[in-house]
């Protein structure tokens, strides 16, 4: 707590960095291998432009949901995540648009997939590929016909091994193309820069 305002502890901050390293290898590694269109905004995914999972305004809310005890969601979780709702691929998905093209569509059904695939505590832990069909039964009509081509081609994949990331400092290739790569460890390095200026040390 500094200055009346909660920010997030270093512990808070490393497992959310870790989470969302894994969440861009998992969607880039389908973008990479379903071959269905690759869309030069905004990537890697979630961590450049605008509202991107990296910048501090958007960290320094969504690792609050480690917190415990639990924060008020509305207050402390709900503004940054509605700033990363500024990113591209959220436009296009969140809400029919007349404006988004296919590949904004199968981008949206694969990022919404692979976060339902994570285990994330506020999706009720990780699904199957089963449950993740039956979740996307009841999805806003402009979203179906392109969760019912993915998800299938997704499960027919080989799935890439996330648990080979242990570290926002130090991680391996498990699978997208090198200059996708390499843009991420520049991010991470850039990331982790500008929150030891900020007091975070993030030692793993």
């Amino acid at each position: 707590m500094t200055g009346g305002i909660l920010l997030p502890s270093e512990h808070e901050i490393s497992k959310y960095l870790l989470d969302t390293l894994r969440h861009v290898f998992h969607v880039e590694y389908f973008i990479s291998h379903l071959r269905m269109g690759n869309s030069p905004i905004q990537r890697p995914h979630d961590i450049v432009g605008e509202g991107n999972k990296f910048e501090w305004n958007v960290i320094k809310g969504l690792s609050l949901q480690y917190h415990t005890p639990r924060v008020d969601f509305a207050t402390y979780i709900l503004p940054a995540l509605n700033l990363h709702r500024l990113q591209h691929h959220h436009l296009m998905w969140n809400e029919s648009n007349t404006t988004a093209k296919p590949v904004d569509m199968f981008l949206g059904a694969i990022d919404a997939t692979c976060s339902l695939l994570e285990n994330r505590a506020y999706q009720g832990g990780s699904h199957s590929y089963e449950d993740v069909k039956k979740i996307f039964d009841n999805n806003p009509d402009h979203k179906i016909p392109w969760t019912k081509i993915i998800v299938p081609r997704m499960a027919a994949q080989p799935q890439p091994d996330l648990e080979r990331i242990t570290s926002i400092n130090s991680f391996p290739n498990i699978g997208v193309p090198e200059l996708i790569y390499e843009k991420i460890v520049f991010r991470a390095a850039e990331t982790i820069s500008m929150l030891q200026q900020r007091g975070y040390a993030l030692q793993q």
